[in-house]
């Protein structure tokens, strides 16, 4: 079970208006950022949050390789909810489905809100994922604003290219005749041909950790489900069970897939145990924060955290391909402290396994970065 931070859930009435535009991939550097700047890894989306100004562009979230690996589906907060300063404007905590080259630019395609009314409501797009042929799937919530929570959820298929044409294709938030339990949202959802695709069917829970404290999401895992889309409609066939699971790498191409649980990742088709996060004795905390797969290799995020002498907090974080059971081979890393400490988080990567995306968190941002290992 896994708790992430969130504008909660989010979006799915059959689509009636689509917002599709291709257009700058953020906003203007702000505080003299320069976009692309040489370094490793790249930053790729400039989301801020907690500023002294306030929200900004906030949150750029669950980056995803396209099939061929040519481009990063991920999700934002809807820029539109804020002004030139940073203060709200609509405020309703909409959630955005963009498209953007692997290795950076402009958005081939965003999308946004589904109705003309979508001002009450509380609308997110998230977990996309991209084929090869150009087909757009991705998760659909929508609720009232002052509820909390959404109502309703499903699962869309569209063309990259006109996102209007969305069309619903599975209903999500109920339990569907055989499933081990009510699926409130598909993670991590992985194309493996032109017309099946693979995700972790997920139960949701909202909490409130503190009086006062912005709502938690609490995903817990279920089953990895192979969906089928045909002309006749969609059918699901259940590949694992996968109870308590945080997230899903599923490799396409040779049909097995890895689950995170309780910072240990296991074979989903077997239930082996391939790798658990070494127990460093001088750590405060300490997880597996992203797990992916690509070029024959399973990668994971990692983040150990220290309190040094005087308070001072430590932050290492790294990227790293699993090797045993206890060992892994770092890939990319980074040591950061006190209040410029930042995490990565929700790793992704290329399928030839060269290059890597994932969310960098704190020191004021929450932002896409990539690190390109051919470099």
């Amino acid at each position: 079970m896994t708790v992430c931070r969130s504008r909660w859930l989010v979006l799915a009435l059959p689509l009636a208006l689509g917002c599709e535009h291709s257009g700058p991939f953020t906003t203007e550097p702000q505080q003299g950022e320069t976009p692309f700047a040489s370094g490793v890894p790249t930053r790729l989306t400039y989301g801020r949050v907690a500023t002294e100004s306030g929200l900004a562009n906030g949150r750029q979230t669950r980056p995803a390789f396209s099939q061929d690996g040519r481009f990063l589906v991920y999700s934002f907060d809807d820029e539109a909810d804020f002004t030139v300063e940073g203060k709200p404007r609509d405020h309703d905590g909409d959630v955005c489905l963009g498209v953007l080259p692997a290795t950076g630019g402009q958005r081939r395609a965003s999308i946004c809100h589904l109705r003309a009314d979508s001002t009450f409501l509380r609308d997110g797009i998230e977990h996309g994922a991209l084929a090869a042929d150009g087909t757009l799937a991705f998760v659909m919530h929508s609720g009232v604003v002052s509820s909390g929570t959404s109502t309703s959820g499903a699962l869309f298929l569209a063309p990259v290219d006109s996102l209007a044409g969305a069309r619903e294709v599975f209903r999500l938030k109920l339990r569907p005749p055989g499933a081990l339990g009510r699926w409130d949202d598909l993670l991590n959802p992985t194309w493996t041909d032109d017309h099946r695709l693979v995700a972790l069917a997920s139960a949701i829970e909202l909490v409130v950790p503190a009086p006062r404290a912005p709502p938690d999401t609490i995903y817990t895992g279920l089953e990895v489900i192979r969906f089928t889309f045909e002309s006749s409609g969609t059918t699901w066939q259940r590949l694992a069970t996968a109870g308590g699971a945080e997230m899903l790498a599923w490799d396409g191409s040779a049909n097995r897939g890895w689950v995170l649980r309780q910072n240990s990742v296991f074979d989903a088709l077997t239930g082996e145990i391939i790798y658990t996060i070494r127990h460093q004795p001088d750590a405060s905390a300490e997880a597996i924060t992203g797990l992916a797969t690509g070029g024959g290799g399973v990668f994971v995020s990692e983040r150990v955290v220290r309190t040094m002498a005087g308070g001072t907090t430590q932050v290492d974080a790294r990227i790293a391909r699993v090797i045993t059971l206890d060992s892994a081979a770092t890939v990319l890393s980074s040591t950061t402290f006190g209040t410029d400490a930042v995490s990565w988080i929700r790793l992704a990567v290329s399928p030839d396994g060269r290059r890597f995306a994932f969310e960098q968190v704190g020191a004021g941002a929450w932002a896409i970065y990539t690190y390109d290992m051919v470099h």
